[in-house]
């Protein structure tokens, strides 16, 4: 991740690394990134010693309304390839 935050350091005001652990086969990483412009991404991901994953990346404007969304969450699959939902804001 550090070399995203490094590419992308003119957008980036801060960010916060909430958790990270990993053991052989796992990890769980969390996190939160704030833009120049106050919106602010959320970062869940996780692999389990299963090898599933789950994340969600959810990003909001600085009035805390959805801009976007990605997630694999199973309750809403969008396809029969790939179970990933897309959430946008309504303009």
């Amino acid at each position: 991740m550090r070399n995203v935050i490094e590419k992308f350091s003119s957008i980036i005001k801060r960010y916060d690394v909430i958790a990270w652990d990993s053991e052989l086969t796992s990890y769980r990483f969390k996190a939160k990134i704030i833009f120049i412009d106050d919106s602010q991404l959320s970062i869940k991901d996780y692999v389990f010693a299963t090898n599933e994953r789950k994340y969600a990346y959810h990003w909001q404007d600085k009035n805390n309304n959805l801009i976007i969304r990605w997630d694999n969450a199973r309750h809403i699959p969008v396809s029969q390839e790939r179970n990933v939902t897309f959430y946008k804001r309504k303009n």
